[in-house]
């Protein structure tokens, strides 16, 4: 337990550090970095040791947040279209199950291919977001902020109160922890949290300008439920590979999956929300 709420207030740290210095160019660097361990963890889990098929799908994993940060991508698909970039690599990874097709599976060419295309691209939404709003740093911090305050005090609320009040389970078989108390008690305070986070952000910044109050909560509520859905997907891959953690790099955490399994569902569902209801 110490261990866990240690390794959780540093990392909580870290990222309000990250966000703080949001119009420096490394940060992009720091999503790629992240992404790639990601994506290791979930191709080590499933047993790949095809090493040409890790690199690739590694270095297209590296490559996505980078090209949407610094705007290679645009420059590349004015040239090439996207969807032949896209089948290349399709073509390629599956070209491996035949140079290695004693050791390589289907199974393991459709982890490589899904890890390294959708965790990239959830993860780069945070930079997605922090660009749309480029001009403007104080929304831009708030909007990422309530995006990983959801998906993290949601997840840091349902375990404690699940711990102390939990006596229904929410799904047993794939996470025998998680209680329907600890659900409900993690959205109210990522709920409470965020609008509390708003209400001092709009007093010094937006002057009530931006949105009301009840939009805050309402996001919050749906971000949360979001998290749930993204740490209950995680769990899933767990129990089908029979491990308890992805990994190890945060330590009572497990690895960087296990810490941002959440946030992958979470961040793609505020840029969708971003997109389709604020204009400003």
């Amino acid at each position: 337990m110490k261990t866990r709420v240690i390794t959780g207030v540093l990392g909580g740290l870290f990222a309000v550090s990250a966000l703080v210095l949001l119009n420096y160019p490394f940060l992009g660097i720091f999503v790629a970095l992240f992404t790639g361990m990601a994506v290791y963890e979930v191709e080590r889990m499933a047993k790949i040791t095809n090493i040409p098929l890790i690199i690739l799908s590694l270095a297209v994993s590296l490559f996505i947040p980078l090209a949407l940060e610094y705007g290679l991508l645009a420059k590349i698909t004015a040239r090439v279209p996207l969807s032949i970039l896209l089948t290349a690599y399709v073509i390629a990874a599956l070209l491996m199950t035949l140079a290695f097709f004693e050791t390589t599976r289907f199974e393991h060419v459709c982890v490589a291919l899904v890890s390294s295309l959708a965790i990239p691209y959830a993860m780069a939404c945070l930079l997605l977001l922090k660009n749309t709003y480029r001009s403007d740093y104080p929304k831009a911090f708030f909007v990422l902020f309530t995006g990983l305050a959801s998906a993290w005090i949601t997840d840091a609320g349902a375990y404690f109160i699940g711990v102390k009040f939990g006596k229904h389970k929410m799904s047993p078989k794939i996470s025998p922890k998680k209680t329907f108390e600890g659900a409900i008690g993690g959205i109210v305070i990522a709920a409470l949290f965020n609008l509390i986070t708003f209400l001092i952000v709009d007093h010094f910044f937006f002057k009530g300008s931006w949105m009301h109050f009840w939009v805050i909560i309402a996001v919050s509520v749906v971000l949360s439920l979001v998290g749930m859905a993204g740490d209950l997907s995680a769990s899933v891959i767990k129990r089908n590979y029979g491990e308890k953690d992805f990994g190890a790099f945060f330590p009572g955490h497990g690895g960087v999956m296990d810490r941002f399994d959440s946030t992958l569902f979470v961040m793609p569902a505020l840029y969708a929300v971003v997109l389709l209801f604020d204009k400003a």
